[in-house]
């Protein structure tokens, strides 16, 4: 294995394809190996006592500089000074957290 990449839905492991072939006589022990692997890693996060949430304030300027505020606006059917009320006043949960400094966010306001 050469990384694990955790997504919203899902785990990418990337690995050595070359590695892979060259332990084919190994392949069921492998195999094995990583199922049993991999359902212990998923019984201890099960069994890890989750911290409390905490909050974070993160000061934005973006929503109100966006090009496309106006088009957010008229989708929504709302003022922009509307959207841009909600949008501040919103509690957002960090879903997951993608590469670079970027993290998927729910929590926003259904109008």
């Amino acid at each position: 294995m050469i990384e694990l990449a955790p997504a919203y839905t899902s785990v990418a492991v990337f690995f050595d394809p070359v590695d892979v072939a060259k332990a084919s006589e190994q392949q069921a022990t492998y195999s094995i190996g990583w199922r049993r692997e991999l359902a212990l890693l998923q019984f201890q996060a099960q069994r890890k006592p989750r911290s409390a949430p905490r909050t974070v304030e993160i000061q934005s300027a973006t929503i109100q500089s966006s090009r496309r505020l106006d088009e957010v606006a008229r989708h929504a059917q709302i003022s922009t000074e509307q959207v841009v009320e909600l949008h501040s006043a919103a509690d957002y949960r960090v879903a997951c957290i993608g590469s670079f400094p970027i993290s998927f966010m729910a929590g926003l306001p259904k109008k």
